[in-house]
């Protein structure tokens, strides 16, 4: 996969590449690599490649899944899995994998980061000293602890995802990009409903 930031239910092939043609026999088992995705740690397992130098598997990006340079567990992290991997001659392949970070390795070829946490919205201050029912063409000042979009939201919407956000009438809600996590930045309440009115504030990385 090309380098990038990938998110829960996203499919990641990781290629292993032999100095010779490798035979797979998986009936009894699948060959996996282990990889270090945080708290827990998740599996790439094989897929394809059987009688070529080249191997792939294929890892599902879990809930909970995070990695700021996504790396296989060690050096032993590749295992047959009461399978087989062997040469022409039904010699074992050698499973060892390079050192991680080295040119060879996995973080050493991609940046491939595994982000599955949420980012968190803050609202720093507004236009009065009750920020409940702030009045038309007031504001208010909002963070996030990732770089994104933050959002001020009319609770009458049902918020699931950015969709059901932005498919709304344009005065239930506002945005601002958030360009750092180290400052709060303003979004103004103009065309947004008055009168009492609540909102809350989301944010997306």
């Amino acid at each position: 996969n090309s380098s990038a930031s990938y998110t829960v239910g996203s499919n990641i092939s990781v290629k292993v590449t032999f100095n010779e043609p490798v035979f797979v026999d998986n009936s009894t088992g699948n060959p996996r690599i282990e990889l270090e995705t945080g708290s827990t740690d998740d599996n790439a397992t094989y897929i394809s490649g059987n009688s070529s130098s080249f191997l792939y598997f294929i890892y599902t990006v879990g809930s909970g899944d995070n990695s700021s340079d996504l790396q296989y567990k060690s050096t032993s992290s590749l295992f047959a899995n009461s399978g087989t991997i062997r040469d022409n001659s039904s010699n074992d392949a050698t499973l060892t994998l390079p050192d991680n970070g080295s040119s060879d390795s996995l973080g050493g070829n991609k940046a491939i980061v595994i982000d599955t946490a949420g980012p968190t919205a803050l609202l720093c201050r507004c236009s009065k000293s009750s920020c409940v029912d702030v009045p038309p063409g007031g504001h208010v000042e909002v963070k996030s602890n990732e770089v994104g979009t933050a959002y001020l939201v009319h609770t009458s919407v049902s918020v699931s995802n950015v969709s059901s956000i932005t498919g709304e009438a344009d005065n239930k809600w506002n945005s601002v990009s958030i360009s750092s996590n180290a400052y709060c930045f303003d979004i103004p309440l103009t065309g947004l409903l008055d009168g009492g009115d609540v909102f809350h504030v989301y944010a997306v990385d």
